[in-house]
């Protein structure tokens, strides 16, 4: 079946080598919430949380409906998508002049946009 990323980013270089074609969709955060949990509990989906930042994968469980909150969310992996995988990534909208990790404080002032990726 397809796996189902969670993640705070996306780039085209999570597309792999094979030329691929993916659509992109702005949600409401309820839409995201609500399709990734359909999405997730299809029987043969795997889902993959690859949230890279501790502060960042406590913030985003914080924002999860209290019914999804028991999985681990920090996870550092690469993400290559084949044909039926989706991608759910909420961004944090914060931008500095210098590639760092978050702070705490940071995360949480930040607003977030919501993207189903597939």
């Amino acid at each position: 079946m397809a796996k189902v990323f969670l993640t705070t980013t996306f780039s085209p270089s999570m597309m792999g080598r094979k030329a691929k074609v993916l659509m992109v969709h702005e949600v409401k955060e309820e839409e995201f919430w609500r399709s990734l949990s359909g999405v997730k509990n299809v029987e043969g989906n795997e889902f993959i949380p690859a949230i890279g930042h501790e502060n960042t994968a406590d913030i985003v469980r914080k924002r999860m409906p209290k019914e999804m909150r028991e999985q681990k969310l920090f996870n550092r992996v690469n993400i290559e998508v084949e044909h039926g995988d989706w991608i759910f990534a909420i961004i944090p909208q914060v931008r500095f002049n210098s590639t760092r990790e978050f702070t705490d404080e940071e995360v949480k002032k930040a607003e977030f946009r919501f993207f189903i990726i597939l």
